[in-house]
């Protein structure tokens, strides 16, 4: 089975984890492609196998229909992605892990991918 993530459920599920485990709202572009790899790593281990759709278009896109949930700032690989203050984490984890299926959810609940941060 070959799962694809949207740029939206890298960044959803990233900002998950900085919440949880530092109390930040914010994911660097940097930190976004640390957790991709680290993702893709975690996957492969357990013999699953995924794309993240992380294209120019689909990181425009995702500014287009998630402008509700998210707000950017800065440039370069160090842009910041924060989550708008009228959302929370139960709102990303409504939106970005409903779909997902349960394996791969534990695996995201039980694995760190964002480190460092």
């Amino acid at each position: 089975m070959c799962m694809i993530f949207s740029f939206g459920d890298l960044v959803g599920n990233a900002l998950i984890e900085a919440i949880e485990e530092k109390q930040e709202r914010k994911v660097t572009y940097r930190q976004l492609e640390n957790y991709k790899k680290n993702l893709l790593n975690m996957l492969e281990t357990q013999g699953l196998s995924a794309i993240v759709s992380s294209s120019k278009y689909a990181t425009k896109d995702f500014f287009y229909d998630y402008d509700d949930f998210f707000s950017t700032k800065g440039s370069g690989i160090e842009t910041s992605i924060f989550l708008k203050e009228n959302k929370g984490i139960n709102d990303l984890r409504r939106k970005f892990r409903a779909f997902i299926p349960l394996k791969v959810l534990i695996l995201l609940s039980e694995n760190k991918l964002l480190n460092p941060i």
